[in-house]
């Protein structure tokens, strides 16, 4: 459960901890014996779409301001991320009550996070379509992946609009 409960950013600062979790246990130290025998925790791929693209991204930014130890991403794969422009976005803001609800907000726009360029991604993948509302904010955030050590590549397809996409899901149910 989250709103109203546990408004946003509540699920950002999750992910971080998930994160912080796992570099806590790259010492084989899980409780999960199965975890300790089979997974490589020093090897985290990481992917979110939409809003989850933004949570993704935003917890490996913290990840790498936080310098955690041994810690390090392989690849990220951020779909149609949710950065937001230079309007206010209400329907955010609503959600999340600590937000401004516009560009200067990290967690709507990646390209104003101080620590973007401490991303600890060796690969990143960026993906949008050419419709896209949002899409000159995905190719800003991907240009300035650029200027970090990371690895970044932009794809772009002809497909449908977000818009579309979510008339095509609620369809298919």
């Amino acid at each position: 459960m989250l709103a109203p409960g546990y408004p946003l950013p509540i699920a950002f600062e999750d992910s971080f901890e998930a994160l912080e979790c796992i570099a806590g246990h790259l010492d084989g130290s899980c409780l999960e014996p199965w975890l300790n025998q089979y997974a490589d925790l020093g090897r985290v791929f990481i992917q979110g779409e939409s809003a989850g693209a933004n949570i993704s991204q935003y917890a490996a930014v913290r990840a790498g301001a936080a310098r955690l130890l041994g810690f390090q991403i392989k690849g990220m794969l951020i779909v149609h991320p949710y950065f937001s422009g230079r309007e206010t976005n209400e329907k955010y803001k609503f959600m999340c009550p600590t937000s401004s609800g516009l560009d200067d907000d990290p967690k709507l726009n990646s390209a104003v996070d101080r620590d973007l360029l401490k991303i600890p991604c060796e690969k990143v993948l960026v993906c949008m379509t050419e419709k896209d509302s949002l899409r000159d904010a995905g190719v800003k955030y991907y240009e300035t992946l650029c200027e970090s050590k990371c690895d970044a590549e932009f794809i772009s397809s002809a497909f449908l609009d977000r818009l579309d996409r979510q008339k095509s899901k609620r369809r298919a149910k």
